[in-house]
């Protein structure tokens, strides 16, 4: 193959000079999939995020009642469930729902650090209907 600015000078099909092979063959790398902490109040859920994880050092506080979200540093304390990630908030049928991922399978660490999760399950939390 000739180079794109025309000096004529031949360069490698990468293809053809990095073999590949396919292998059943899994890494189990050692991670944290379990970044959001969901504390269930009596008229809030409170989520907090795994700083180490996720770089945030912020709460989120959503009303069950009216859906509305704030932002805080107050300490959550109490019974709490772990998650991979909180997605947000769907309307199904009329009834609000906190869309969590309760599970995620690792599939590929790139260069040590970028991370590619395939979601195993979520799980929804009612919010009041208004």
């Amino acid at each position: 193959m000739k180079s794109a600015f025309g000096l004529g000078k031949n360069i490698p099909n990468t293809s053809d000079s990095i073999p590949f092979t396919q292998t059943n063959e899994r890494k189990t790398v050692p991670l944290n999939t379990r970044a959001i902490k969901l504390y269930d109040y009596l008229e809030i859920f409170g989520l907090e995020a795994d700083k180490s994880v996720t770089n945030i050092s912020t709460n989120l506080y959503i009303y069950k009642q009216s859906g509305k979200i704030k932002e805080g540093n107050e300490n959550l304390k109490g019974e709490m469930n772990e998650f991979s990630a909180f997605l947000g908030i769907m309307n199904v049928m009329g009834a609000n729902f906190l869309v969590l991922v309760k599970d995620v399978a690792v599939h590929f660490v790139l260069d040590g650090h970028e991370k590619i999760f395939e979601v195993s399950s979520v799980e929804f939390k009612e919010l009041a209907n208004p």
